[in-house]
């Protein structure tokens, strides 16, 4: 009897095994997301603070954001008017064949995409000829319509999008720029809040579109570009009620309850190269926002206080972050070799700040090079600089670690403390282009340099740019 009861054991075992094997090749095939083990148990990969933008994202472009340790990519764009370019048309998702190619890049290695959707159909336009301008009141429904089909189509596999920012920098007046611009252009030189009341009315007819096609979609805020900290008006750089009138659109939207209707703010901040100055005093110095932290942290801080203001809190996401050259200047005119170096260092500088003050993903642009005002981690010819080493350096040495404090490790440096269990890792960093020398501190282990150089140390160590100290107790 024992013997019988043993074999019906191992057999419904074997079976069980067999079609768990079967269940997890067709789950795997149909769903790059997730990877599936015995018994039946479904890991998240889950995201980290690390992406990138790009420019474009074939295979081998996906590959290198991939390999840099990237968990987000953020893409632009999905153009509403060549989806629907009329009205009784139809949708015409063949025009987008080759954002189709990149989603399924990104959604093949398990990245995250942070899609763009923009540019209003020439009969939907509230300005005749502004693409990237606003929607006419009557039209917000075809907009939500719209938008409820991109996510039916492209929340799934084999595209596995779950993040749509809504528009890029539209705090940016039609006037100001092209009417086909990749810029804004929602805002309203008129009004006090700049049109972020208007942007509102849009979010609240979409909103409930995009849930009811997937209820794990995320409507992302158009990234603001926030050009002056509009409290510190008749400041320099900030002279006038103009000048300050445009970051108010994001409180214009909190005014008229959009802050029902959205769940991720996104915000743009860059600082400038400068051959005197660390990254870090070119970002803290940044002049619009210099008396708030600077072009990164200052509006992280302007932010969150008007959300405190109108009893909101909303996750903040990054979306555009590098280390720009200056109009007009090539890397040969301000010494290509200390640039790139500097590049490396704001790198680490950014992803860990970031990290510390709890915005959920920082996307550097660009990846591919050579990027915008030569911020690219890439070169022209897409091999890696300074910069992409930087980062996957950081990815790898940073694994599993979370965020504990901030640290003063003496000297005027100053820096981050990542935990995994009992073992520490420091990021320190110095005030000014000056070396600094500070203690070891005790159970080092190891100390690295932004590349992965090792740093040699004894009593003390020199810091002269990012450094990794690896502690164990």
């Amino acid at each position: 009897m024992l013997k019988k009861w043993f074999l019906a054991v191992m057999i419904l075992t074997i079976v069980a095994i067999g079609w768990g094997f079967r269940l997890e090749h067709r789950v795997n095939a149909q769903s790059p997301n997730y990877d599936l083990y015995l018994p039946l148990v479904i890991k998240d990969r889950g995201q980290t603070v690390f992406g990138v933008e790009v420019g474009y994202f074939n295979s081998s472009m996906a590959d290198k954001a991939k390999n840099v340790g990237a968990t987000w990519v953020r893409i632009n764009g999905l153009l509403w008017s060549d989806i629907q370019p009329t009205k009784q048309g139809g949708y015409v998702w063949q025009n987008a064949s080759v954002l189709e190619g990149s989603l399924t890049n990104a959604a093949q290695r398990r990245l995250q995409t942070i899609l763009i959707v923009r540019s209003t159909p020439s009969w939907a336009q509230q300005k005749p000829g502004s693409y990237c301008g606003p929607i006419k009141p009557e039209n917000l429904g075809d907009f939500a319509q719209f938008m409820h089909e991109t996510v039916k189509r492209y929340s799934v596999y084999p595209y596995n999008v779950l993040y749509y920012e809504l528009w890029n920098e539209p705090d940016v007046a039609p006037e100001l720029v092209p009417g086909d611009s990749v810029f804004g252009c929602w805002g309203n030189l008129n009004d006090t809040y700049y049109g972020g009341g208007y942007y509102a009315q849009m979010l609240q007819a979409v909103y409930g579109a995009v849930k009811s096609a997937n209820p794990n979609a995320q409507v992302v805020l158009g990234g603001l570009l926030l050009d002056c900290d509009p409290r510190n008006v008749g400041t320099g750089y900030c002279p006038n009620t103009n000048a300050t009138r445009a970051p108010r659109f994001f409180e214009g939207v909190l005014r008229n309850n959009g802050a029902s209707y959205f769940d991720y703010i996104s915000f743009h901040g860059y600082p400038t190269y400068s051959v005197n100055f660390t990254p870090i005093q070119s970002e803290k110095n940044f002049p619009s926002w210099s008396a708030s932290g600077g072009v990164v942290a200052g509006k992280i801080n302007f932010l969150r206080s008007v959300m405190v203001q109108y009893g909101v809190d909303k996750p903040l996401l990054h979306t555009e972050g590098a280390l720009l050259l200056g109009a007009n200047q090539t890397p040969d005119q301000v010494g290509a070799e200390a640039f790139q170096q500097a590049k490396a260092d704001y790198v680490v500088w950014l992803y860990a700040r970031n990290w510390s003050l709890g915005v959920k993903g920082t996307t550097w642009y660009t990846l591919d090079g050579p990027g915008w005002r030569y911020s690219g981690l890439l070169d022209s010819n897409q091999n890696p600089l300074p910069g992409y080493t930087a980062l996957r350096f950081m990815t790898e040495i940073l694994n599993d670690y979370q965020y504990n404090q901030e640290i003063l490790p003496g000297n005027d440096t100053f820096g981050f403390e990542f935990r995994k269990g009992t073992s520490k890792i420091w990021v320190v960093f110095t005030p000014d282009k000056n070396a600094r020398v500070i203690s070891t501190p005790s159970g080092i282990t190891a100390a690295y340099d932004p590349l992965g150089n090792a740093v040699s140390y004894g009593t003390s160590i020199t810091i002269t740019r990012p450094t990794y100290l690896l502690i164990n107790p």
